[in-house]
């Protein structure tokens, strides 16, 4: 009898065992995180405004490549210096896309973001999660939205924002994916107090998949919503296709990157230029290190296709002609930098030699070198050179409509020459003024021999619309559609103006023409802000 209750207690044990390891099995695969060690990529690069925080503690920098998905959360409140987490500054929004390996069952996605108001940083303001099969369309599942924080920072509600770390949610859903974008959007700032908040700041921490105990056969997804990444930005306004690039691979390469603007951060593939155009193809530098490199090497091969009309005067180039792998014909600049040293960016003033569109003119190559910690590293990017019918710009006639000249013109400008090609493409355009804070005579000469319009050095800025800084009935206008606001570091700390986009529309003319009437001789003093028009197309695209 002890032996039979012996076995049946054994028995019982068992099974009770058993089904607790069942109820295990079935929590652990419920409470799953699919994103972790999963590889991911971010839609634009991290901002090292604190790195100086990491090289002080003697601390390495994030891996860019694995930090959100490592499976360890940040130790510290203050994410901007910590090297387990990554801060995004002035963009938005910001994606970051998971690849899960497979189509997963999905129940919730989260992600950690951190905030301290007294040190100007505010959690982000909402967070939105996608799903993708195939990691092109991707359809929104959920969102999350900041509803505690005041819509709109102010010295004084500053203190009434959260303090601390929020795990932002998708809530319970059922969904499918292999891939998993989080979108999140950060605090666009207050125009008539910048500088309260980080514009646009986002701290990211660890992001969570949850595993969903379901069939992932069974979930229909709605692709009516999807929206395509290579589309982000609508094609009509760019005039281009806006990719990803892979920011943490090509930092993981090079921590020191040379980007063409605005090709590289838009990820084209091809530099567009028209018949009869003429351009100034500048570079970027993105730093993803604590100790800065000093000399650089950076050279830039053009194709005999094209005319190289000036250069930045400040930098001693070396011009060399050679051939490239192909056998093409090709002329190659050539200079060694000490960096940062703004002043000594490298820029050229082009223009194409034939005078028939055409899909491929030849190849602009870019490449740079340095050494570092007793690292060598050194990297190249290609475009292809398409040639376009000569372009035309609608202009709407109604104000002057010109180009802000910044100080990267006012290196090669100083030619009247190069001045007055330049400048004349961009009449032949319908441009009709030319606008700056940096002039020199060469810009006056041509200026005044083009029969442009311009207003240097008259506190005018250019974008845009100044003159309705204070208006009683602009300005609630500008802040009810859309703020264009400045870093609040710049001196310009009360200057913000309408959206390029918003003005262009028309929907502003009446009040701007009643405001021009008041204060300016004619309406057309009133200053158009053509970025989206400028680059055939290829200049603004915010939020």
């Amino acid at each position: 009898m002890d032996k039979i209750f012996k076995n049946i207690t054994i028995a019982i044990i068992l099974i009770v065992m058993s089904h607790s390891s069942l109820l295990a099995a079935g929590s652990n695969r419920v409470k799953k995180n699919l994103a972790l060690h999963r590889p991911y990529t971010i839609s634009v690069p991290p901002t090292t405004k604190w790195y100086g925080y990491l090289k002080n503690a003697h601390k390495p920098l994030p891996n860019i490549n694995t930090v959100l998905t490592d499976g360890i959360k940040c130790p510290s409140t203050s994410f901007w210096v910590s090297n387990k987490a990554l801060n995004f500054i002035g963009v938005a929004p910001v994606d970051v896309i998971i690849d899960l390996g497979k189509v997963q069952p999905i129940a919730e996605i989260t992600a950690n973001h951190s905030a301290r108001p007294n040190a100007g940083i505010a959690l982000p303001r909402k967070e939105e999660y996608w799903v993708s099969l195939d990691g092109k369309k991707f359809v929104k599942v959920a969102q999350y939205i900041n509803s505690t924080d005041p819509k709109l920072p102010t010295a004084a509600n500053k203190s009434k924002f959260f303090t601390g770390i929020k795990t932002f949610s998708s809530g319970p859903i059922k969904t499918k994916g292999r891939y998993v974008m989080v979108r999140t959007y950060g605090v666009t700032g207050n125009p008539n107090e910048p500088g309260v908040v980080y514009a646009n700041y986002i701290g990211h921490d660890e992001i969570t998949v949850t595993a969903g105990d379901f069939n992932p056969g069974k979930v229909k997804l709605n692709f009516s919503t999807a929206i395509s990444l290579d589309k982000t930005v609508p094609e009509t306004l760019t005039g281009y296709p806006y990719r990803r690039r892979a920011w943490g691979k090509l930092f993981a390469k090079t921590p020191l990157r040379f980007l063409l603007v605005p090709n590289s951060f838009n990820g084209s593939t091809s530099y567009q230029m028209s018949v009869g155009g003429v351009y100034v193809p500048c570079w970027s530098e993105v730093d993803n290190s604590i100790k800065k490199p000093k000399n650089i090497t950076f050279s830039c091969s053009f194709p005999n296709s094209i005319k190289v009309l000036d250069w930045n005067r400040n930098l001693p180039m070396t011009k060399i002609k050679n051939v490239d792998k192909q056998g093409h014909k090709i002329t190659t600049y050539r200079y060694t930098m000490r960096y940062p040293s703004y002043v000594r960016r490298p820029f050229f003033v082009i223009k194409a030699k034939p005078s028939r569109a055409a899909d491929n003119i030849g190849t602009l190559t870019f490449s740079w070198s340095y050494k570092q910690n007793g690292k060598n590293y050194s990297d190249s990017e290609s475009y292809t050179i398409k040639l376009l019918p000569q372009f035309q710009a609608a202009c709407p006639k109604r104000f002057r409509t010109g180009f802000w000249s910044g100080s990267p013109i006012r290196a090669v400008t100083h030619s009247y020459k190069t001045a007055r090609q330049l400048f004349g493409f961009y009449q032949s355009l319908g441009f009709n003024w030319v606008d700056g804070g940096y002039s020199d005579s060469g810009i006056y000469k041509a200026v005044k021999k083009l029969g442009l319009h311009s207003n240097f050095e008259k506190g005018l800025d250019p974008n845009a619309l100044m003159p309705g800084l204070f208006d009683k009935t602009v300005k609630p206008l500008i802040q009810k559609e859309a703020p264009f606001i400045y870093a609040p570091q710049s001196r310009r700390k009360k200057t913000y103006g309408v959206c390029p986009e918003k003005f262009l529309s028309g929907k502003f003319d009446r009040e701007m023409i009643a405001l021009a009437k008041r204060r300016l001789t004619t309406s057309h003093d009133i200053y158009d802000n053509w970025e989206p028009y400028m680059f055939l197309k290829q200049g603004c695209a915010c939020d």
